[in-house]
């Protein structure tokens, strides 16, 4: 959500718990050719917002939002990760 145009992560509709009822979820990971990883670069704190939207087996929508902040010194370090220029 953090963006204009809001981006999908994942989109899980075959929902499986593993033995110990526990969720999850891999996403393909993104590269350092991915332009909608530019904020890596931007000065100072760069607030992301998350938007979880959950159905229910009864078709009740619950929405959530997470919101992540990433200082400079983790976006030098993620930047380093995805072998992006400092």
């Amino acid at each position: 959500m953090s963006e204009e145009k809001p981006e999908l992560l994942v989109d899980d509709t075959g929902t499986k718990l593993d033995d110990k009822q526990i969720w999850k979820q891999d996403t393909a990971p993104k590269t350092s050719a991915d332009p909608r990883l530019g904020w890596l670069y931007h000065e100072g704190n760069s607030p992301r917002v998350y938007r979880l939207t959950i159905v229910t087996d009864d078709g009740r929508r619950l929405v959530m939002h997470h919101l992540s902040n990433y200082p400079m010194f983790i976006k030098v370090s993620l930047r380093k990760i995805l072998g992006m220029a400092p």
